[in-house]
């Protein structure tokens, strides 16, 4: 108390006893600095409350006494009592940690203070929220300052909470302590979620993925992860620890191309539970662009790492109806970019199958350069420079003045600089936005490149010039005039010398500074774009339109090495491949590929003029396009010795009744050098080409040939062969023969449920009761038979038309069902007829495929409606048939009436077979809503009126 003391105290006199006692209290024996001398007559003790005492300090009684003579005794004095009116300290109290597994066991220290009177007893106490009691009430530790229990019942997922409060000396308790709380974790983190980073990686040193597991009690606290070539597999890089990060970059990997590669991982809990592991879907190690752009690199340099074919052999030739002078950017699965004068942009698989082209409004010549995840960067005749997604969708475009011819580079951060026929220069950022452009007063037909270290941007104009700009600011460094228009592209060598022709004729070298090295006179249009071969040599062709040009192999010091005559201008840039050989087209309608020696190693003709340049993909694969629209692919064909496989031969049908045309589809195979062409023939026997002589249909693999003269009643053959591309023919497939038939060879759709499955059947004279948007219904003219179409590729004809039909037999799940190959329409159409059913003849045979039943019919019903739901309702007439749901009735499919139980309705539809998980039901589909007519309340069943 900061108010009270209280004291007792006794004394004694033999003779004359004590007749008073004063008391006096300080904070020092015998000290009266507090209280002065006060008397209280014979008491022995007093309760002084009106005081003002000081926490932390000690105060005496000192008390006299005065016997009855009159006389006082020395003073006494107590011991002191300290003045304690603060609590203990709050306890700090630690439990185990976050998380524990063993479910019966809690621990707990703590710690407080009291500088006064000290801490005499803690208590503490349990619960599952903080400060709670709900586990273990207040239970006294004494002045322990831990405790340790065991077999308490603990619940795996809740948190507990140690309570601790401590009482001093002078009685007073503290605030209470309260733990963070513990959880009870005995279940291992899930398998974690492993994404790597994309499909493929052109990396062979590194891998990167990233990770993510959960564990709701404890959390994560690491992950391990290891590498391999199969999914789990450890056998490039070991189980290593993450140091709790959820993405990693693998290096110093040696990763080997076309490998695929997983990561695996797991994930440790706070508790150091390990979970199951989680394994990528692989990332194969790809080389992602092995000709990005036209002239492969940012330098121009026209070089590949590849060696080029031996002995040519076609692997892929995609045919285009216009010109192509666009070079291709080759992807590194050897996926192919390139425009044409049709103004559309092809991107082309390695095996001539294409993937999507995009349309625009003028010819594209500009050669496209891929960008970064694929994106694709091109211009166009209609004055626009565009960027696609790697699927062939805008990203962006941007709108110059004119049209635009020169081919784009990509620059280190992505800025794609260009020339235009406005008389600008551009450089534009990948958001599509301008970073700037420079006004060269003349066109800018030139494909630029760039300085090794991105820095400087060169290219030629229409005014002769030789430009180096600045790429951060535009500016221009310096200019060296030519004699004429500069068309041709820059080559940027390794030592930072620029090489490129002009019109005037002269091929020059300039140094970094712009300053002329030298010029090599060679009296022809210089608009091939030169290359440089691994020994330095500089490689570039020669000619115009109207003369005759050369290939010319050039020393780094100017001299000519050799010279190579095509027997046409070489307006096409050479490629060179790593072993020196230089390929290049020629309007001679040939490709070359001549050896640093200057020795034609081979020619492979085309179907036309070459102004493209040819691009080397992986593997030494060369890609070139022709003036009459065809982009050929070229692989090595030299070490084919074998044919291709003989081809599997599919006759479109089995019989037709059209006797001026017949199709027919076909595969073959040659894993060395591919399928470069087909050739077919028909005749009326396997093997015989009496019908239509051996033709070829390029790699097309399949025909519908018109135009014959063929026979009723006579079976008809195709055959086909295939070359491959190192020209040798395989032996000849032969389909199964096609009938030409007669409406007297027809069936009746009775027999077609009957016929076995994935029969070539005739049906003629045939009605159309029904068409609906997944399949249509046939009925016998009488209306006694029907059965469900399926649609195949051919058009559906409209209800009501009289038809002969080709068609396979099949079963649409429990339904037999034909489906369409082909139909001509026989005379008018007329009024498909319904039958009145009850609905006990629609539900017999319910399960039945085939025979005698009402599946395929156009049926009329009436009924009380019995049930409604959202897409169908019930109708029973009497017969009491219970349907496979437990309703009683007949379903019948609606198109969105509102009708209601006790409805009577008149219905008219096709009876078909609707399956369900246990059995198959009958199921009424009307044509449309006027199909489903309400009749009267008071009108009532009639199930024997016939509707015709």
């Amino acid at each position: 108390s900061s108010t009270t003391l209280h004291a007792i105290w006794s004394a004694a006199d033999t003779q004359s006893g004590v007749a008073e006692y004063q008391y006096a209290i300080g904070t020092a024996a015998g000290s009266t600095n507090v209280v002065d001398w006060t008397s209280v007559g014979t008491d022995t003790e007093v309760t002084r409350s009106d005081l003002a005492l000081v926490d932390g300090t000690k105060y005496f009684f000192s008390v006299k006494a005065r016997n009855g003579a009159g006389t006082w005794s020395e003073v006494g004095s107590s011991d002191g009592i300290f003045v304690d009116a603060s609590p203990p300290t709050t306890p700090i109290v630690v439990d185990d940690g976050n998380y524990t597994t063993i479910p019966n066991v809690l621990n707990a220290s703590w710690s407080a203070d009291d500088p006064h009177t000290g801490v005499v007893e803690y208590q503490y106490a349990v619960g599952t929220s903080s400060g709670g009691t709900d586990v273990i009430n207040w239970t006294s530790a004494g002045t322990q300052t831990s405790v340790s229990l065991n077999d308490i019942e603990l619940l795996p997922g809740a948190l507990y909470f140690f309570a601790v409060r401590a009482r001093n000396g002078a009685g007073l308790w503290s605030e209470v302590g309260v733990s963070d709380g513990i959880g009870i974790d005995q279940t291992p983190p899930g398998a974690p979620e492993v994404i790597d980073e994309g499909e493929y990686t052109s990396s062979l040193t590194s891998l990167s993925a990233r990770w993510l597991a959960i564990d709701p009690e404890s959390g994560i606290s690491d992950y391990e992860y290891c590498i391999g070539t199969i999914p789990g597999g450890t056998d490039i890089v070991g189980w290593t620890s993450s140091d709790g990060a959820s993405h990693i970059t693998h290096t110093g990997l040696n990763l080997t191309l076309d490998v695929t590669y997983y990561f695996t991982v797991r994930a440790m809990n706070g508790v150091g539970m390990w979970g199951p592991s989680g394994t990528s879907d692989g990332i194969v190690v790809r080389i992602m662009t092995t000709w990005p752009k036209f002239r492969n690199n940012a330098q121009n340099e026209g070089s590949s790492q590849f060696i080029g074919p031996t002995v040519p052999g076609i692997l892929s030739q995609f045919h285009t109806d216009w010109g192509i002078v666009s070079s291709p950017a080759v992807a590194g699965d050897g996926t192919l970019y390139f425009g044409t004068d049709e103004g559309y942009l092809y991107c082309v698989g390695p095996n001539g199958i294409l993937h999507w082209r995009y349309k625009t409004d003028g010819p594209i010549d500009s050669s496209p350069a891929l960008g970064p995840n694929g994106a694709v960067v091109f211009g166009s005749y209609d004055h626009h420079i565009y960027c696609l997604t790697a699927d062939g969708a805008l990203r962006w475009k941007y709108k110059t003045g004119a049209w635009n011819r020169s081919s784009p580079v990509i620059g280190p951060d992505n800025t794609v600089y260009i020339g235009a026929q406005d008389g600008y220069f551009y450089a534009i950022r990948w958001d599509g936005k301008l970073k700037w452009k420079y006004f060269l007063n003349n066109t800018a037909w030139s494909s630029p490149a760039l300085s090794h270290d991105g820095s400087r941007v060169y290219f030629g104009g229409g005014d002769g010039g030789i430009y180096c700009l600045d790429t951060g600011s535009g500016e221009a460094i310096w200019r060296k005039m030519t004699g004429t228009a500069v068309d041709s592209s820059p080559c940027v060598a390794p030592d930072g010398t620029i090489y490129m022709g002009s019109g005037d004729g002269y091929f020059y070298a300039l140094n970094p500074d712009g300053s002329q090295k030298w010029a090599l006179w060679t009296g022809d249009l210089m608009d091939s774009s030169a290359a440089i071969g691994p020994s330095g040599t500089i490689y570039v062709g020669s000619g115009d339109d109207w003369s005759a040009g050369l290939l010319y192999a050039v020393n780094p010091d100017g001299s000519v090495k050799w010279t190579f005559d095509s027997n046409g201008s070489i307006r096409s840039s050479p490629a060179v491949d790593a072993a020196e050989v230089v390929y290049f087209g020629s309007t001679d309608n040939h490709l070359y590929a001549v050896n640093s020696a200057g020795v034609m190693k081979w020619d492979y003709r085309t179907d036309g003029p070459l102004y493209s340049s040819p691009a080397i993909g992986r593997g030494g694969t060369i890609s070139v396009g022709t003036s009459l629209g065809t982009m050929l692919s070229l692989g090595d064909a030299s070490n084919d010795i074998t044919p291709p496989s003989v081809p599997i031969v599919t006759r479109s049908f089995a019989s037709t009744f059209d006797t001026t045309s017949l199709s027919a589809s076909w595969i073959a195979s040659d894993a060395e050098s591919g399928i470069s062409e087909y050739m077919f023939a028909i005749g009326s026997l396997p093997g015989s080409d009496d019908i239509s002589p051996w033709e070829s249909c390029g790699q097309s693999e399949s025909i519908l040939k018109t135009g014959l003269q063929l026979s009723v009643g006579q079976t008809y053959y195709f055959c086909v062969k295939a070359r491959n591309g190192a020209g040798k023919w395989g032996a000849v497939g032969v389909s199964e023969g096609i009938r030409v038939v007669s409406v007297g060879d027809g069936i009746s759709i009775g027999i077609a449920r009957q016929t076995a499955l994935a029969q070539s059947v005739y049906l003629p004279a045939k009605i159309v009761s029904a068409v609906f948007e997944d399949c249509l219904y046939i009925q016998e003219p009488g209306g006694y038979a029907g059965i469900k179409v399926i649609y195949g590729a051919t058009e559906p004809p409209a209800e009501g038309a009289k038809i002969n039909l080709m068609a396979w037999t099949i079963m649409d799940g429990p339904e037999a069902a034909l489906v369409l190959q082909s139909y001509i329409i026989e005379g008018e159409p007329s009024i498909p007829k319904a039958l009145g059913l009850s609905n006990s003849a629609i539900a017999r045979n319910a399960d039945a495929a085939g025979g005698a039943c009402s599946t395929g019919l156009l049926a009329t019903v009436w009924g009380r409606v019995n049930a409604v739901g959202d897409d169908h309702l019930y109708i029973d007439d009497g017969s009491g048939i219970v349907d496979a749901s437990g309703v009683c009735g007949i379903k019948i499919r609606t198109h969105g009436q509102d009708l209601t139980v006790g409805d009577y309705i008149r219905v008219t539809g096709v009876v078909s077979v609707e399956q369900t998980e246990t059995s198959n039901g009958k199921l009424i589909r009307p044509r449309n809503e006027a199909d489903i007519i309400t009749l009267s309340a008071s009108a009532r069943a009639n199930t024997s009126i016939n509707t015709d």
